[in-house]
């Protein structure tokens, strides 16, 4: 159990305030430039993160939250973050997350070294650093070991199903049918599998569940069109949320956190849909989860959002399909984190105008956004580099919180 600490000693924050670099050194923008253009960082200005000491007593911050986004190779980005706000002993009331940044969270839950934790995962899993050739072929030949394995063994079945499905068009719709058109679609939707251990997804729920921390993650109904967000037991007191539909926002339902929900919550596009699942990996609907939180059930003012993409294009305008690929994925993400964003800009100038106000106080956004530039190909492989800069990065940032 953490201990709550006074108010008077939180740092006065900006509206919104973004937390970049500049040759190595820790550079917070705040007003316009906060809201302008992103400048890229070389991330081997950093020096690299030291082994961990004495850990702080925890202390509980009544006043602070955090929205760590998850994405693939990226996720590297939330978990360096994470390990600087364990350094710190601080513990938000609340935490949001998607995607593989869960895991992270849990782990973080669980007081684990996340520096250990993730340089461990990459030996296990990309042994050859960042040598992307080298562990891609190194996940191929392995396939049977790995977590998430290349779906090299469903690969023949799954090609045979597409164009047994191709044929039967032909047959069924001849005066539409586009030759050119299954051609494309013989290649499987299902790229990867997911392996990991028996009680994997029941021990992150667990941790989840019984944590007085503030926990919300979500996935995506594809066939519903509905987002479910799962919280736990702290978070519906902290938020007033209620299982159930979202009085107001339908297409919204608020569910309990279980072994099954925190399956959906990590299934990504590349599992593909040969079985019943229909619900996919949340942040591909809203990678950052900021709107439960500010609530009359708590006194949150201030929410870090961490953030697994720069707030522009960083390098060269994109002259490749995969490069191509990777900004559509920017792009989306950006787009439904903004709307979040100036959802709580908008509520802070109305704040109080209202009766049964959602958000009774102003409240803060700290930005850390990915600071380096990465594409499709970048996100087969986790970077040390990439939670280097957000360990430092985030190391100041906590300092608000």
């Amino acid at each position: 159990m953490a201990k709550r600490v006074s108010s008077p000693d939180y740092l006065t924050v900006p509206e919104v305030s973004r937390f970049t670099s500049r040759h190595g050194k820790v550079h917070v923008e705040v007003g316009d430039a906060a809201d302008g253009r992103q400048e890229a960082e070389n991330a081997n200005d950093y020096p690299p993160v030291p082994p961990a000491g004495a850990v702080p007593s925890k202390t509980l911050r009544t006043r602070s939250a955090i929205a760590v986004g998850g994405l693939a190779g990226n996720n590297a980005h939330g978990a360096g973050f994470l390990e600087a706000l364990r350094r710190s002993g601080k513990v938000p009331q609340i935490v949001s997350c998607t995607s593989g940044q869960i895991l992270h969270v849990a782990e973080w839950l669980k007081g684990t070294d996340l520096q250990v934790y993730f340089e461990n995962a990459m030996k296990q899993t990309q042994p050859f650093g960042e040598w992307t050739d080298a562990n891609l072929i190194y996940k191929q030949i392995s396939a049977g070991t790995q977590v998430i394995r290349p779906s090299v063994f469903e690969f023949p079945t799954d090609v045979i199903a597409n164009v047994g499905r191709s044929v039967s068009r032909a047959f069924t719709d001849p005066a539409h049918f586009s030759l050119l058109r299954e051609l494309c679609n013989v290649q499987p939707a299902r790229s990867l599998v997911p392996a990991f251990p028996p009680d994997f997804y029941s021990d992150i729920a667990k941790v989840v569940d019984k944590s007085d921390v503030g926990v919300i993650f979500n996935a995506y109904d594809i066939e519903g069109g509905r987002e479910y967000v799962y919280i736990n037991g702290a978070a519906r007191s902290l938020t007033g949320k209620s299982l159930g539909r979202h009085q107001t926002r339908s297409w919204i339902e608020y569910r309990p956190v279980t072994a099954e929900t925190v399956e959906q919550a990590l299934y990504l596009y590349q599992y593909g849909f040969n079985g019943n699942t229909k619900t996919v990996d949340g942040a591909y609907v809203r990678d950052v989860i900021l709107s439960e939180i500010p609530s009359e059930h708590n006194e949150i003012d201030r929410i870090a959002a961490v953030r697994p993409q720069p707030d522009n294009w960083l390098g060269e305008v994109p002259q490749s399909n995969v490069e191509l690929q990777s900004l559509q994925t920017q792009v989306a993400f950006n787009a439904t984190y903004i709307g979040e964003r100036e959802r709580i800009r908008l509520m802070n100038r109305l704040s109080g105008q209202f009766k049964g106000d959602t958000q009774p106080r102003p409240i803060s956004i700290l930005e850390l956004p990915l600071c380096e530039p990465r594409t499709w190909w970048d996100y087969v492989v986790e970077s040390d580099l990439i939670f280097s800069s957000a360990f430092w990065r985030g190391t100041e940032l906590v300092n608000f919180l």
